[in-house]
């Protein structure tokens, strides 16, 4: 975490005009900041109520006129939260997940114009601190889940003049993200919105 804040702290400082390039062959550094909301299938906690940041770099190259590939280093902040409630649909207590990755984005865009990308494409997770809380109370400290996370991605980015986007990103595992101690299989699902610098 302390390697995004200093390198943001030399991109702001930089005299770097940025802007999104459209051209074929042409490369966009960028960087974006802001926050999501998670949850996980199966694990007896509905909706999506634990809320993260999210924060990362990335570059995109224009492969074709109106498409583009963009790879992306993150950090991402998931997990669930909520009431357990038993067959008699009495809640009996809470139960908490927190879980954070180092995340490998690659994704591919189509782009209306200067104006939007629409894209898709897989995320690479890799944990990185991982906590289980009943009641408040912490029960369990790492070794919960997988050593790599695979998700499909739909991605949705507007652009804000030359420089800034709005995006968002909706994201589900492919595969179950816990080792099953659990005795059911856990999936992410993460809907991640953030603003975007475009840095050149």
């Amino acid at each position: 975490m302390r390697f995004f804040l200093f390198l943001g702290l030399i991109l702001l400082t930089s005299k770097s005009q940025g802007q999104l390039q459209t051209e074929v062959g042409k490369f966009s550094a960028y960087m974006g900041a802001g926050g999501q909301t998670t949850q996980m299938v199966n694990d007896s906690i509905g909706g999506f109520k634990k809320w993260g940041l999210y924060g990362g770099i990335g570059v995109q190259y224009m492969i074709a006129e109106r498409f583009s590939a963009n790879l992306e280093l993150a950090y991402s902040q998931r997990g669930s939260t909520g009431s357990v409630f038993n067959e008699f649909d009495q809640a009996t207590g809470t139960r908490a997940f927190t879980v954070n990755y180092f995340e490998a984005p690659l994704l591919f865009h189509y782009h209306d114009r200067k104006i939007a990308s629409f894209g898709a494409g897989v995320v690479l997770g890799v944990p990185n601190q991982e906590e289980f809380y009943r009641n408040d109370s912490l029960i369990q400290k790492g070794n919960m889940y997988q050593n790599l996370d695979i998700a499909l991605a739909l991605n949705a980015t507007l652009n804000i003049k030359d420089r800034f986007g709005f995006n968002l990103r909706f994201t589900h595992s492919v595969g179950p993200a816990t080792l099953g101690s659990f005795g059911e299989e856990h999936f992410h699902s993460v809907l991640m919105a953030r603003l975007i610098w475009y840095i050149f």
